[in-house]
């Protein structure tokens, strides 16, 4: 189970991380309706960029705000000493499964909008976009069985046995199960082969020759804001490793949503610029001339 439920969290531990997944659905939302509004700029060979990302972002903020349900319902306050605590205590349990099966829908579809923003078709269009596919769930799926095993408790102990509660107290003596390191390893694999094959389509001199001084720049700028977002997905499974702590817990789920944020939201508003850019290059009119209408 996932080390957050074996954590009594003090008030401002409990509600930086309600108010984190709050502004994560927030910012899907907010980009669902920059890329309904923004799509006419785009002429309708790369406008499915703009289609993809609203996918994203719809998909994105039903899952943040299931978290934020999911995360209100399960800690619920207690009070020891006059001081009021967050534990979870009831029969529900929060889940951080909830984002892979969000991420199973988001990250072959974010890969996508390269392959689509580049213009390529035929045999070139379709390897990229398989591999993308199978080789991102592969790497969510196996993320995702080693999740459960984060926190294996060696040594319970029941809330209402304890003389003191304090903030951030962990319920048990806690350790990550083998089978933990072992997905975490087969994952890390998978994640590997994606970021080959963003840097070969994204970057490929052949793919880049056909854009703009200016949209190859921003074509390079979207392979690397991708690469380095996804780095902190890293730093949040790892985080049980670390410290199995309230502080560590903070730090997951923040890492979690910015990640979300700038890899979704920021990624797909930079792509979509690099299809206007295109757009304009061709001689796409319509976006222009509504603007100056």
């Amino acid at each position: 189970m996932v080390m957050e439920n074996y954590i009594v969290f003090s008030p401002w531990a409990f509600f930086v991380i309600a108010h984190v997944l709050s502004l994560g659905a927030a910012a899907m939302f907010a980009g669902l309706l920059y890329f309904i509004v923004t799509a006419k700029q785009i002429s309708p060979r790369y406008r499915i960029a703009n289609w993809l990302g609203a996918v994203v972002m719809v998909s994105a903020a039903l899952e943040l705000g299931v978290q934020y349900i999911v995360w209100k319902g399960t800690f619920l306050p207690i009070v020891v000493g006059g001081e009021t605590f967050f534990a979870a205590i009831g029969n529900q349990r929060f889940s951080n499964g909830y984002r892979y099966v969000n991420w199973s829908i988001d990250v072959p579809v974010l890969l996508m909008q390269i392959v689509v923003v580049l213009g390529l078709v035929g045999r070139k269009f379709w390897s990229p976009v398989i591999q993308f596919t199978l080789a991102g769930l592969l790497m969510i799926y196996t993320g995702y069985v080693g999740q459960f095993f984060e926190a294996v408790v060696t040594n319970s102990v029941e809330i209402g046995s304890l003389a003191q509660v304090t903030g951030g107290l962990v319920l048990g003596d806690i350790s990550q199960g083998s089978l933990f390191w072992i997905m975490f390893f087969v994952s890390c694999a998978f994640y590997a082969w994606i970021l080959y094959l963003v840097v070969a389509v994204g970057l490929n001199k052949d793919n880049l020759a056909k854009l703009t001084p200016e949209a190859q720049w921003w074509m390079k700028a979207v392979v690397f804001t991708l690469i380095g977002s996804w780095m902190l997905y890293l730093v949040g499974y790892l985080m049980p490793a670390v410290s199995v702590s309230q502080e560590s817990a903070v730090i997951r789920q923040t890492a979690y949503t910015i990640a979300d944020i700038v890899s979704k939201v920021i990624y797909g508003i930079m792509i979509g610029y690099v299809a206007v850019l295109r757009s304009n290059a061709e001689g796409y009119q319509e976006g222009r001339v509504e603007h100056v209408g």
